[in-house]
Protein backbone atom coordinates (compact mmCIF):
# COMPACT_ATOMS: atom_id res chain seq x y z
CA UNK A 1 0.00 0.00 0.00
CA UNK A 2 3.14 1.99 0.89
CA UNK A 3 4.17 1.82 -2.37
CA UNK A 4 0.54 2.61 -4.19
CA UNK A 5 0.62 5.59 -2.34
CA UNK A 6 4.25 6.53 -3.32
CA UNK A 7 3.53 6.30 -6.90
CA UNK A 8 0.37 8.30 -7.03
CA UNK A 9 1.66 11.08 -5.20
CA UNK A 10 5.18 10.95 -8.11
CA UNK A 11 2.72 11.16 -10.75
CA UNK A 12 0.34 13.84 -8.99
CA UNK A 13 3.79 15.73 -8.83
CA UNK A 14 5.21 14.85 -12.55
CA UNK A 15 1.67 15.92 -13.27
CA UNK A 16 1.69 19.43 -11.67
CA UNK A 17 5.44 20.06 -12.86
CA UNK A 18 3.86 19.17 -16.35
CA UNK A 19 1.21 21.94 -15.74
CA UNK A 20 3.11 24.47 -15.15
CA UNK A 21 5.27 24.04 -17.77
CA UNK A 22 2.84 24.45 -20.61
CA UNK A 23 1.47 27.57 -18.73
CA UNK A 24 5.40 28.69 -18.45
CA UNK A 25 5.42 28.43 -22.29
CA UNK A 26 4.60 30.73 -24.49
CA UNK A 27 1.84 30.59 -27.35
CA UNK A 28 1.02 32.02 -30.29
CA UNK A 29 -2.59 33.15 -29.54
CA UNK A 30 -1.61 34.57 -26.47
CA UNK A 31 1.18 37.19 -27.66
CA UNK A 32 -0.55 37.66 -30.79
CA UNK A 33 -2.80 40.24 -29.06
CA UNK A 34 -4.08 42.01 -32.06
CA UNK A 35 -4.97 38.77 -34.02
CA UNK A 36 -3.85 39.37 -36.74
CA UNK A 37 -2.23 36.52 -37.36
CA UNK A 38 1.29 37.64 -36.89
CA UNK A 39 3.49 38.76 -33.75
CA UNK A 40 5.48 41.80 -34.00
CA UNK A 41 8.29 43.19 -31.55
CA UNK A 42 5.77 44.94 -29.38
CA UNK A 43 3.55 41.72 -28.91
CA UNK A 44 6.76 39.77 -28.44
CA UNK A 45 7.51 42.18 -25.16
CA UNK A 46 5.17 40.43 -23.37
CA UNK A 47 7.58 37.27 -23.51
CA UNK A 48 11.10 37.42 -22.30
CA UNK A 49 12.26 34.35 -24.25
CA UNK A 50 10.23 35.14 -27.65
CA UNK A 51 11.60 38.90 -27.67
CA UNK A 52 15.37 37.23 -27.23
CA UNK A 53 15.06 35.37 -30.12
CA UNK A 54 12.99 37.60 -32.65
CA UNK A 55 15.61 38.33 -35.16
CA UNK A 56 16.78 34.81 -35.13
CA UNK A 57 13.09 33.39 -35.54
CA UNK A 58 12.36 36.30 -38.22
CA UNK A 59 13.25 34.00 -41.09
CA UNK A 60 12.10 36.53 -43.82
CA UNK A 61 13.55 39.36 -41.32
CA UNK A 62 9.90 41.18 -42.11
CA UNK A 63 10.15 42.06 -38.35
CA UNK A 64 7.20 39.70 -37.94
CA UNK A 65 7.00 36.84 -36.68
CA UNK A 66 4.80 33.83 -38.21
CA UNK A 67 3.42 30.56 -37.27
CA UNK A 68 6.01 28.86 -38.76
CA UNK A 69 8.31 30.63 -37.39
CA UNK A 70 7.33 31.32 -34.03
CA UNK A 71 7.06 27.12 -34.16
CA UNK A 72 10.36 26.58 -34.54
CA UNK A 73 11.28 28.61 -31.03
CA UNK A 74 11.86 25.42 -29.36
CA UNK A 75 14.47 24.00 -31.73
CA UNK A 76 16.54 27.37 -31.15
CA UNK A 77 17.27 26.94 -27.64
Amino acid sequence: MKTLSAIVFVLLLLGVANSQAREEAPTFNKLDSDADGKISVNEAEADMRVLEQFRRLDANGDGLLTREEFASLDSHQ
